[in-house]
């Protein structure tokens, strides 16, 4: 067996009622995403934007990043990160 990966093309992220990815766009519904973060309980509150490139945002330096990967064939997991 051979793992084969596979990529997605994201060109834009915006806020909407449910999770999807159409045409490069990838929806996200922010509610469902602050209420996954709040799981943690260490912490108490969460707000969520998105800042896009040309935009006038200061952004603070990201600690760690998992590259999100797609397993294209076979069983098993399909994110091996977590959020």
């Amino acid at each position: 067996m051979r793992l084969e990966l596979g990529n997605i093309e994201v060109k834009d992220i915006v806020f909407g009622d449910e999770l999807k990815l159409d045409g490069g766009t990838l929806t996200v519904n922010k509610q469902e995403l602050i209420d996954l973060v709040l799981e943690d309980d260490h912490l108490v509150s969460c707000d969520i934007d998105i800042a896009k490139p040309g935009e006038s945002t200061r952004i603070t330096p990201v600690k760690d990043v998992v590259e999100p990967r797609v397993k294209v064939d076979g069983p098993g997991g399909v994110f091996p990160g977590f959020l």
